[in-house]
């Protein structure tokens, strides 16, 4: 796409406003989709190519309808804020991350911008200078428009990409503690992908719960030993030396809260489960579940953390951690 002829005012209005960059976030399910096809891609790109249904979009056949209502099915939505009220539901729905996008792109011929959500019927939009005029970039940076209606709407406003924005312009991408990162990073193995961050501050603090850290390891596991860090992470055992394998997590975690744990084979055959309800956890939200590593012969194996919430219809995953038994 070529640069947008009020580019130059249109970058005056931005930096005034102290607008560094732009924001996309989807599920971290998302990011291996993401970098197969290059980019952020349209849904009516997707649902061409046939891998719309690949994508966790959390959004319902009315949602749809008004993307193609309001001629948004052919673009790809960015946002000028972290924390966005979309978020806030999404949060308690999916396991999120948040792309950080080139503030070049909203100076890019073509784009569209709006004053609110895309998909409202009071929504204004328009292109080059006169669209990003729409912005009020006072509620979009507010970090408190929740409790005004209209301010809330405003902190929506969109910036509109037709079709693409690829995966040159993605600087960066957030994610809300090392085992988010982790788990994604065993996602994307194999593939080129940005950097990837832990930044916790871009996520809605003490709303939904959430793994913090985890570790495997062979050793005795107890309040003290948690206490005292003296736990390392190990992901090899050996057979007939380790008796037992325990994971150690760290979590941020609400009243009603149920965290499932499923060890399986590599090929997906369950070998153990367990449910904790957040009254099982320890110090600091910390909490372990042991595996007889005796019953277990050599190969591959993993285990998997969900977490349900007294606001999450599904369990949403945390990680999957896989470990080789000797």
């Amino acid at each position: 796409m070529s640069i947008d002829p009020q580019a130059a005012r249109m970058q005056l209005i931005l930096r005034g406003h102290r607008i560094g960059c732009l924001y996309h976030f989807t599920d971290i399910d998302n990011l291996p989709l993401i970098l197969d096809a290059g980019g952020i891609r349209s849904k009516e790109w997707l649902e061409r190519k046939g891998w719309l249904d690949r994508v966790k979009t959390g959004g319902s056949q009315l949602s749809k309808s008004l993307d193609v209502a309001h001629d948004n099915w052919d673009k790809v939505s960015l946002s000028w804020c972290l924390k966005h009220p979309m978020a806030w539901w999404k949060e308690a729905e999916q396991h999120l991350c948040y792309l950080i996008v080139n503030l070049g792109v909203a100076l890019q011929d073509g784009i569209v911008f709006t004053d609110r959500n895309a998909t409202d019927n009071n929504e204004q939009r328009g292109m080059s200078l006169e669209g990003l005029q729409l912005v009020d970039f006072a509620a979009v940076q507010d970090p408190f428009a929740y409790t005004n209606q209209e301010r809330k709407k405003r902190k929506q406003a969109e910036v509109l990409v037709p079709h693409f924005v690829p995966l040159a312009d993605i600087e960066q991408v957030l994610f809300r503690s090392r085992s988010s990162l982790e788990e994604t990073t065993r996602l994307c193995v194999g593939k080129n992908h940005p950097p990837f961050a832990i930044d916790s501050k871009a996520f809605f603090p003490g709303r939904y719960s959430y793994i913090k850290d985890h570790l495997l390891t062979a050793a005795p596991v107890s309040r003290s030993t948690l206490r005292a860090n003296v736990l390392t992470d190990e992901r090899v055992f050996r057979r007939g030396v380790v008796s037992t394998i325990t994971l150690v997590v760290t979590a941020a975690v609400q009243t009603g809260v149920r965290m499932r744990f499923a060890w399986k084979k590599a090929n997906g055959t369950v070998v153990g489960e367990r449910v904790l309800d957040v009254a099982s956890t320890t110090d600091n939200g910390r909490a372990w579940v042991t595996l007889d590593a005796r019953q277990l012969a050599t190969g591959a194996y993993q285990v998997a953390c969900y977490i349900t919430d007294m606001q999450q219809v599904d369990d949403i995953r945390q990680f999957i951690a896989p470990f080789t038994i000797e």
